[in-house]
């Protein structure tokens, strides 16, 4: 069964690269993650998510198109939150890209033009 698509998000890949270049780390240092928090989905659905990026940013143009099921926009939601508690292994440049994809993943949201 293919669960249908919440959301639909287009981010430009240097973006996207990024977002993984964040998850990667978190990946590689779990241990920095507040794992004592409520909101954190499944790890497998975060590694699932993470390499579905990276397919997406190896096989799109840009910018690249990303479709989100529920689950997946949850995972990214909860995880991309904690990016921020690694600390000083996120760069400046990091912190700043990886508010700008939630801000332009939570913009479609609040736009109401998510999947129809």
């Amino acid at each position: 069964m293919n669960p249908k698509n919440y959301i639909t998000v287009q981010l430009n890949k240097e973006i996207l690269a990024t977002v993984i270049a964040v998850f990667d780390k978190m990946i590689d240092d779990p241990e920095a993650i507040d794992s004592s928090m409520y909101d954190l989905t499944e790890w497998n659905q975060f590694l699932a998510l993470t390499e579905k990026f990276k397919t997406l940013l190896k096989d799109s143009d840009n910018p690249v198109v990303i479709p989100m099921t529920f689950v997946e926009w949850a995972t990214y939601s909860s995880y991309s939150s904690h990016a921020f508690d690694l600390g000083d292994d996120l760069t400046p440049e990091e912190e700043a890209i990886m508010a700008e994809a939630n801000n332009e993943i939570y913009k479609k949201l609040r736009t109401g033009s998510g999947e129809s």
